[in-house]
């Protein structure tokens, strides 16, 4: 058995930075603190990762048994810094601590990363990295406001790391890493809190104190090796298997601030989602980025899937694009459905980055139980409520910035989306836009003259797309034609599409429903609806659409089933009362030719648009069904 030692750190002769002050380089962030928290660490694990496959990131939240609290009080904070040293009014890392490790509901939230290199480097602050050999043990334990060291990288060790301390109610964490060190796996075990300055016995301390082993010269350093591998297991930390790194961060007693367990999981799995939604999706077909897990005590609570949850598919849907053209140099023109466009700086020249938009019918959200906010409304942690008008800005390494607004639709069953990310040239200048929380692009913040004047310019750009898509339809449909939606469909054109998985929300008067059944392997993108009056008087219901297949399929089958809306304008009627006018398929048409009847086979190279043609009756609604199934003899 192993017994830590205790050590606080003394002021300096010439001062240094208090507890109190360690905690305010964060700011008074807008977002949540399980927000913060879950930004914070997942990018900094994306900024350690190996590259040897997906970052796997896993938050649990779990109750502390008997025998990891006895662990814990005899092991890891045997020693605790003397009583008496703040006083009772004032919240004190010593009191805090003290008190919770005596309760029998005490539970810890950990932050696990695996397909990462660890906190490698020397394991103190005063010793120069070897060979320019990484220093993230010093950093995230030791070091306040070190930078990031991974070129585009989306985190830092410096000032947001000290949110894990924030979420803590004694201001206490746990870190357990395995690393390389000298060509082998070495296990590192640290505690550390972070309370108020004080004095005691005639010295001041900045109130910062670490749990480890104390060296001679009165340094404190991680317990290593088999012991420290020893004493995480004892204290409930998730182990290692041979020869893998990784990082836990265990946060002792979080704030669930009045919710249930259970909805701070949900809370943090929404966060996930929200946040990272481009590392969980794949534009290729390929394993996606990183891989998410959240759990309380054992049971798994599902993180959102990004491709199946409104309106984060339709973002993912504007990213596709945009990854095609900007990293496979596709054209826009192979996506008809969408608006994408390179963002650029006229003076100085430069490449900025690649814009994606598009318009996508409203579909339905399926909130999560995440609790009640201060005003006794539902808590969430999606980026925004109603339907989406923002654009998702980031840099390149796809960690979600924020959401910025543009001109919302008056059409009630529509919505838009659109992703902007950073070129390689200007990666730097966003990142120096960015405030201690990675939430927020601002060109003040940044020194340099010329990549001030890049984000400026951005910024400007995206609103001007934005709006220039977007504000013809607000400015030219007006309020009286809300109702209907034709005004805005018709000047949205080429814009609207349907992502998949998403569903229908509403009944669009004389123009119908649509909606779309998909394969794995090919979607079905919806463009402009519109009516056609034939030579003898019949209403034909015109959809335009393209197909998008994955790579290496040989083609797919696109066919469409036709009904009557039901009283709530989605829902096909099934029995028709007889004699009723039912809508009937037509056929499919590419230009002005006819080239199929019930389905049509579409190549998996054709991104062009093609046309179906629904026979509709006077003063019934529609419900359209296109479905795509891999074409006969198709990979």
């Amino acid at each position: 058995m192993t017994e830590l030692d205790h050590f606080p750190e003394p002021r300096a002769a010439h001062g240094g930075l208090a507890g109190e002050g360690a905690l305010n380089l964060l700011g008074r962030p807008d977002l949540d603190p399980f927000v913060v928290l879950v930004r914070e660490a997942v990018q900094n694990s994306w900024d350690a990762r190996t590259g040897a496959g997906p970052v796997t990131v896993s938050v649990e939240l779990n109750s502390v048994t008997d025998e990891q609290r006895s662990a814990l009080r005899s092991d890891v904070f045997a020693k605790l810094p003397p009583k008496g040293v703040y006083s009772d009014a004032v919240e004190g890392a010593d009191v805090e601590l003290f008190r919770l490790l005596g309760q029998k509901d005490l539970r810890v939230l950990t932050i696990t990363d695996r397909g990462t290199r660890g906190l490698g480097g020397p394991v103190r602050a005063d010793r120069p990295a070897e060979d320019g050999d990484i220093t993230d043990f010093a950093d995230l334990v030791f070091n306040i406001g070190q930078p990031s060291d991974r070129e585009m990288g989306g985190g830092t060790y410096g000032f947001g790391k000290t949110i894990s301390y924030l979420v803590s109610r004694s201001r206490t964490v746990l870190i357990h890493t395995s690393t390389g060190n000298k060509g082998r796996t070495q296990q590192r075990l640290i505690a550390q809190t972070i309370g108020r300055q004080y004095s005691y016995r005639n010295r001041n301390y900045t109130g910062r104190h670490w749990w480890g082993v104390q060296r001679n010269d009165g340094s404190i350093e991680p317990l290593i090796g088999d012991a420290a591998r020893r004493l995480a297991a004892r204290i409930g930390l998730p182990g290692f298997a041979t020869s893998e790194t990784g990082t836990t961060i265990a946060i002792l007693g979080p704030d669930l601030g009045g919710q249930s367990p259970e909805q701070v999981c949900n809370y943090i799995a929404e966060a996930i989602a929200w946040n990272f939604w481009p590392k969980m999706v794949a534009s290729d077909g390929s394993r996606p980025d990183m891989v998410f897990n959240v759990s309380m005590d054992g049971r798994t609570v599902e993180v959102p899937d990004p491709r199946r949850t409104a309106p984060l598919a339709a973002f993912a849907q504007a990213l596709d694009a945009l990854r095609a053209c900007d990293d496979e140099g596709a054209s826009a023109d192979d996506f008809p459905m969408q608006r994408v466009s390179r963002i650029r700086s006229q003076r100085p020249s430069a490449d900025l980055g690649w814009l994606s938009m598009n318009a996508v019918p409203l579909a339905s959200r399926q909130p999560l139980d995440c609790g009640l906010d201060d005003h006794e409304q539902p808590r969430t942690a999606a980026a925004f409520e109603g339907p989406a008008h923002h654009v998702a800005v980031m840099r390149r390494a796809e960690l979600v910035v924020q959401y910025r607004p543009g001109p919302a639709l008056p059409d009630k069953g529509l919505e838009w989306a659109g992703v902007f990310r950073t070129s390689v040239e200007a990666d730097g200048a966003f990142a120096a836009a960015e405030p201690p929380t990675h939430d927020d692009w601002r060109p003040s913040l940044v020194s340099e003259r010329r990549q001030r004047t890049y984000v400026n310019v951005a910024l400007r750009d995206i609103k001007a797309a934005a709006e220039s898509a977007f504000a013809p339809a607000l400015q030219q449909s007006g309020a009286k034609v809300e109702a209907s939606g034709v005004v805005v469909a018709d000047q949205l054109g080429e814009l609207i599409s349907l992502a998949p998985g998403t569903g229908a929300s509403r009944r669009r008067p004389a123009m119908g429903r649509h909606r779309t059944s998909g394969s794995p392997t090919a979607r079905v993108e919806i463009g402009r609806r519109w009516l056609e009056t034939s030579a003898d008087g019949q209403s034909h219901l015109c959809v335009e659409f393209a197909v998008v297949a994955q790579q290496g399929t040989k083609g797919s089958l696109v066919s469409a089933v036709v009904g009557a809306a039901g009283p709530d304008g989605v829902s096909m009627e099934r029995d028709a009362p007889l004699g009723a006018p039912v809508p009937i398929v037509l056929g499919f048409w590419k230009g002005s030719r006819q080239v199929g009847d019930q389905a049509v086979e579409v190549p998996a190279d054709d991104r062009g648009k093609w046309c179906l043609r629904v026979l509709q009756p006077a003063d019934v609604g529609t419900v359209v069904d296109l479905r795509v199934e891999p074409a006969e003899g198709a990979a």
